[in-house]
């Protein structure tokens, strides 16, 4: 999956590739702060068999130089491994940066992934609202003169691979403090606005002389909670129900069972929910040389585990850990290494 950007708002200036490891977040731009995973009735998934239609190829994110495009998907916490089959950009969460929401085929369905270097400059937000039949706007063009300078955005839908970015215009404008709007509607009317305070959302009216500021809600406060346990890292030692050495898997469902696969290890133990080791074992689909288990001991990972998840223990500490999207990979890699 391909997206660039064109906004001018803000640099993603780090393409260091800081962000390509499992757990690293230090100089990802983007981050991840809700995902879903369609969860059918284990006698409903037995029958799927779980591929990658992309070769776990890393999704790609292409910025705009101005001279040329550099791929900074790693850097930018973009590079992702699900098979992405559609992507939204929208300011989801009003702050005047656009975030993605991506759409997989499988392992972690929907991603809202939250764009965290944008905010910091000013922007200008535009909805239309047309006369009928046309009331947003579709083909209207939105130009926004701040700084010297004049960007235009076409209104469109139904640009997307199923799915669709919304219809309205985000303007990046540096630290302008004001812009001024002109708005080609489709009808062939013109209309100019004067200069209005920027790092805020507007709704143009087809018709009105005014720009009508658009208020949000503030999110409600997250509900208080005592911090759970932190799951298992490197150098930590491990719960004596766990065992003092060997190699663990730990699974959400069976529709990460190639994670398994392709882990390709000597043998260990295979941690999954009850209803999903039945359901792989109606599919056929077993585990030679491992030992499934369905009860995962306390302690191992944590209240917010990041799965699948593969913990190698030696003298009863953790080794190595490997976890998301491809860790069984990542880990028959580690392991081939480490027996040689």
């Amino acid at each position: 999956m391909t997206e660039r950007t064109t906004q001018g708002k803000g640099e993603l200036n780090d393409r260091s590739p800081r962000g390509y490891g499992e757990d690293s977040g230090e100089g990802q731009k983007f981050q991840e702060v809700r995902s879903a995973c369609c969860k059918l009735p284990a006698a409903e998934r037995a029958w799927v068999q779980p591929v990658s239609f992309s070769g776990y190829e890393q999704n790609r994110f292409f910025y705009n130089t101005g001279a040329a495009y550099e791929e900074i998907g790693g850097a930018a916490g973009l590079g992702r491994l699900e098979d992405g089959r559609a992507l939204v950009r929208a300011d989801f969460d009003r702050d005047g940066d656009e975030d993605l929401l991506l759409w997989n085929y499988r392992t972690q369905t929907i991603l809202l992934l939250r764009n965290e270097v944008g905010q910091r400059s000013g922007f200008v937000g535009i909805r239309l609202r047309g006369k009928g039949p046309n009331t947003h706007g579709i083909g209207a063009v939105v130009r926004v003169t701040a700084g010297g300078s004049t960007q235009s955005r076409l209104i469109a839908c139904g640009e997307g691979y199923l799915s669709c970015h919304p219809p309205e215009a985000l303007v990046g404008v540096g630290g302008a403090g004001a812009a001024a709007v002109e708005v080609h509607w489709p009808s062939g009317a013109v209309q100019k606005f004067g200069a209005s305070p920027t790092g805020a959302w507007y709704t143009a009216e087809e018709g009105k002389d005014a720009l009508e500021r658009l208020t949000f809600a503030s999110p409600p406060p997250a509900a208080a909670r005592e911090p759970g346990p932190a799951a298992l890292t490197e150098g930590d030692p491990v719960p004596s129900a766990l065992g003092s050495a060997g190699v663990y898997l730990f699974l959400a469902s069976v529709e990460e069972f190639e994670e398994f696969e392709a882990l390709k290890a000597g043998g260990g133990t295979l941690f999954m929910p009850p209803e999903d080791a039945e359901a792989a074992a109606r599919a056929g689909r077993s585990a030679p040389g491992w030992t499934p288990r369905t009860d995962a001991p306390a302690g191992v990972l944590g209240t917010d585990a990041l799965l699948p998840c593969v913990l190698v223990v030696r003298d009863g500490r953790v080794e190595a850990k490997f976890a998301g999207v491809g860790a069984g990979r990542r880990a028959g890699a580690w392991l081939l290494g480490a027996r040689r």
